[in-house]
């Protein structure tokens, strides 16, 4: 058969060759190098974590807590020492933040000095924290940081609890004072329960008595109450009487009289003085002048209009600036003068602050000038040609003489060549002409060097002398420059904005003022409401009325009368006043007697109901005094039961250490799930040994052709079948190798050993089938293909990270990647409990190794065909063996 055919010609060829075997049996080995490597290194990272150093500072300062000295920094120093979970490193500040910044410490730890203070804030009102400060380096290693993290946080629980269980341990001993208290309040309270028993009987008695007082305090109150009613009616009668003749004899006597006096000499006065002042006369002259008044305001505000004329007021001012120009430039002049020192330095500090600007703005104008600058150094070369060439000949020396040397070795050279001499008139014309031709060479070089070099010299030269000579000029020029043109400009400056400033100042002032008086002419009082010139209208029209016929001549007329009617007045009331006196003297006589005798009932009553309510409140407050002894007997007698009772409940309470530790740890969680990944490395193995057996099967196609048969082929499925005959060998070795080093040498547990090794052989001649195709049909291209599928892979897989944490679509690649589900399946056998789900995966890889291989004997029969469609005898005949 032609494939068994094959698969010896493949082994043969490997075997003829020692270097053919090491290199196949050193990529055997690469799984077990790439995955074993890592798993070795780190099959424990997490159970190493006392090798990484931290940095401890103590500063805590201790504290008071229920009398008690508490050290909980010290204690947690003492704790730190016999734990092992990190590499506890106890030093000063200034250590720990030395060898933070230099990488020493992966974490520092500081207790501050109000750590144990504020543990004691537990039951004040106001509680602080206990704060633990940490800082972890992740920047040097990102993985022992979180390592670092995940201590500290479980060392701050720890602290925590600790400091509850120390506040735990008070309270239980003030608990155990409370209940010694309430044992001896309960024996008192029944001791005064028997006292306060003798209380409630005695004022008992005391009601009795009391309630037989209250009825004769009443009977008496009954008769008294009656006298009283009868002599204060005869006082109220002769009392009314007494002051209605009061009443009228004042009146009379204090208001009548005196009224009817005032009255009519007021009236008087006021005729006299209406006589006097010519009342009549004067309201006819006020009336007058307020009416012209009125007319004034009227007007006025026309007048202020025509009066202020904002824009000649400008001019004005304008005018009065000109006529004292000289005064304003000399001025100008004497202040530029006085601070020319001023101005000059200011202008040094522009330039210097402004040396960077000026000498690039020199460069900027050299290299748009770079032309006309090379033109102008070929002109001046042109124009200086005859100065180069005269330069030239006397850089060059004496020419003569070494012309005349040089004719003489020529003449020697040809007298010994024709061994006869010539004439010396040859010998000079060689001279003459060797010095001519020198002479004519060294001219023409030096025009035409300096025509070459000139233009790129010069602008060069430019380039470097026009920034430094730029801003040297600009600090020479620019403070008298400055000075200078502050001088010239002053003066004229100064004498046009005084006229702008003082024609606009004066139109715009003279324009507010007169809006303003305008403006307040037509404002309204904010209590009336009403304008000047409205209220100015108004006091002409009372006026006028004051003196119209019913106003001011009215009332002269009418106060005469009233004269004269009041005199008539006083006469009768003078006689009244004179009969009065009679009458009231009888009338307080009787009224006088009469209340005696009603002072004396009433005082009479009030004695009698003061005994009866006085009674009436000591019967109440023995009735309640009666109440409240009973109440007493009765809490005193609860009172006793009830601290008996809460004394025996809190003896019942215990206050044991063993109950402290749980009053600060109230709640725990149990674990109950099933866990057979109990390190970091049994955690990672089936991602590094799914990664280890992919890259093995990627390194095969560098060192074996999975696309050539070693032998004569057939067809091309033989060859595809051949090809995988040799990689399921290779699956073999990379399988036994791999799972004897993580099952034996590191001790990976699980419960079916040879499932493990079974599926750690499926895995590798999955990814062998797919990589053949890849690489055995499309050569480097699959390969190429390979490697991304590996990439893809090294994410999606779910080997380092939950594939739920990465990208929704790199999820969905996942499913059509094969080391997703050697992966899985790995996890599955650690496990030992997901047989159904280790059943899929399983099933998954088989199709992914049956798919594989149809897609080569698909690819390898049309290559196999193409390549030999064109030949007589249809064989692929090409003997090319595997190395």
């Amino acid at each position: 058969m032609n494939v068994i055919h094959l698969i010896v010609a493949e082994l043969k060829a490997i075997a003829a060759k020692p270097h053919n075997i090491v290199v196949m049996l050193a990529v055997m080995c690469v799984p077990l190098l790439y995955a074993g490597m890592f798993l070795y290194g780190f099959w424990d990272a997490f159970g190493k974590t006392g090798n990484l150093p931290v940095a401890v500072v103590n500063q805590d300062s201790g504290a008071k807590i229920a009398g008690k000295q508490l050290n909980a920094g010290n204690d947690l120093i003492k704790k730190l020492k016999k734990n092992n979970e990190f590499d506890w490193k106890f030093v000063s500040e200034k250590e720990a933040q030395y060898g933070f910044s230099h990488n020493h410490y992966f974490m520092t730890v500081r207790i501050p000095a109000s750590f144990s203070k504020n543990a004691t804030t537990l039951a004040d009102k106001k509680m602080k924290p206990a704060n633990l400060h940490y800082r972890i380096n992740a920047d040097y290693n990102f993985i022992a940081s979180r390592m670092a993290d995940m201590g500290i946080k479980e060392l701050k629980t720890r602290v925590a609890n600790e400091i509850t269980k120390t506040y735990a341990k008070s309270m239980y001993t003030q608990l155990n004072k409370l209940t010694s208290g309430l044992s001896d309040a309960a024996k008192g309270s029944r001791t005064l329960a028997k006292g306060s028993k003798s209380e409630v009987a005695g004022l008992k008695t005391l009601k009795s008595g009391f309630k037989q007082l209250m009825t004769g305090t009443n009977q008496l109150t009954d008769g008294s109450t009656q006298i009283a009613s009868g002599a204060s009616a005869l006082n109220d009668g002769a009392q009314k009487l007494n002051d209605g003749v009061k009443q009228y004899t004042n009146v009379v006597n204090g208001q009548i009289v005196p009224g009817s006096g005032q009255l009519a000499s007021g009236l008087n006065q006021l005729n006299s003085g209406i006589q006097k002042q010519n009342l009549g006369s004067n309201i006819s002259s006020l009336n007058s002048g307020m009416q012209e008044f009125n007319t004034i305001i009227q007007g006025l505000p026309n007048q202020i209009n025509r009066s202020i004329n904002p824009a000649a007021v400008g001019v004005a001012a304008k005018q009065q600036i000109t006529g004292n120009r000289n005064t304003i430039e000399k001025s100008a002049q004497q202040q530029i003068a006085s601070n020319q020192s001023a101005i000059e330095n200011g202008a040094k500090q522009q330039i210097a602050s402004n040396k960077t600007t000026i000498e690039n703005g020199a460069l900027q104008q050299v290299t748009s000038n770079q032309t006309a600058i090379e033109a102008s150094s070929s002109a001046i070369v042109s124009a200086t040609k005859t100065e180069i060439e005269n330069a030239a000949l006397n850089q060059a020396g004496d020419i003569k003489a070494q012309s005349d040397l040089a004719a003489r070795q020529i003449t020697e050279s040809i007298n010994s060549a024709l061994k006869t001499q010539l004439p010396t008139q040859i010998t000079e014309a060689i001279s003459s002409d060797l010095q001519k031709s020198v002479e004519d060479t060294i001219k023409k070089t030096a025009v035409s060097t300096a025509q070459q070099i000139a233009p790129s010299v010069a602008y060069l030269t430019a380039q470097q002398i026009a920034p430094q000579t730029a801003f040297s000029t600009a600090q020479q020029i620019a403070p008298q420059t400055a000075y200078t043109t502050a001088q010239q400009i002053a003066p004229q400056t100064a004498f046009s904005t005084a006229q702008q400033v003082a024609q606009q100042t004066a139109s715009t002032t003279a324009a507010q003022i007169k809006s303003g008086v305008v403006s307040s002419l037509q404002q309204r009082d904010p209590s009336s409401g009403e304008t000047l010139t409205s209220a100015s209208q108004q006091l002409s029209n009372g006026t006028a009325q004051l003196a119209g016929n019913n106003g001011i001549p009215l009332i002269i007329s009418s106060v005469n009368q009233a004269a004269q009617g009041a005199q008539s007045l006083n006469s009768g009331v003078n006689l009244l006043n004179s009969n009065s006196a009679s009458l009231a003297s009888g009338s307080a006589s009787l009224a006088s007697g009469t209340s005696t005798l009603a002072d004396g009932a009433s005082s009479l009553v009030t004695g009698v109901q003061s005994l009866s309510d006085g009674t009436k409140q000591m019967q109440t407050g023995t009735n309640q005094l009666a109440d409240g002894a009973q109440k007493i007997y009765d809490g005193n007698t609860k009172l006793g039961d009830n601290l008996t009772n809460a004394h025996n409940q809190l003896a019942k309470t215990p206050t044991n250490n063993a109950h402290a530790s749980k009053f600060a740890q109230p709640v725990t969680s149990i674990d109950g799930s099933h866990q057979s990944v109990n390190t970091f490395g049994s955690g990672f193995a089936p991602y590094f040994i799914s990664l280890g057996l992919y890259v093995g099967a990627l390194l095969l196609t560098i060192i074996y052709d999975l696309g050539k048969p070693a032998g004569l082929a057939t067809a091309g499925w033989n060859i595809a079948l051949s090809k995988f005959f040799i990689t399921i060998l290779m699956s073999v070795g990379q399988a036994l190798l791999i799972d004897i080093v993580v099952l034996k040498g590191l001790g990976l547990q699980v419960d079916h050993p040879w499932t493990f090794v079974a599926f750690t052989l499926l895995t590798s001649m999955s990814y062998m089938a797919v990589i053949q195709w890849l690489a055995g049909s499309f050569n480097n291209e699959g390969r190429f293909i390979a490697i991304v599928i590996l990439i893809f892979q090294l994410v999606t897989s779910g080997g380092a990270y939950a594939i739920e944490l990465i990208p929704k679509w790199l999820q969905s690649v996942s499913h059509i990647l094969p080391m997703t589900y050697s992966v899985n399946g790995f996890r599955n056998i650690i496990d030992g409990h997901q047989h159904q789900l280790f059943e899929q995966n399983v099933s998954i890889l088989l199709l992914f190794i049956v798919g594989g291989l149809l897609l080569s004997v698909i690819t390898f029969s049309v290559k196999f065909h193409l390549t030999n469609k064109d030949k007589k005898t249809g064989r692929y005949s090409e003997n090319i063996p595997a190395e």
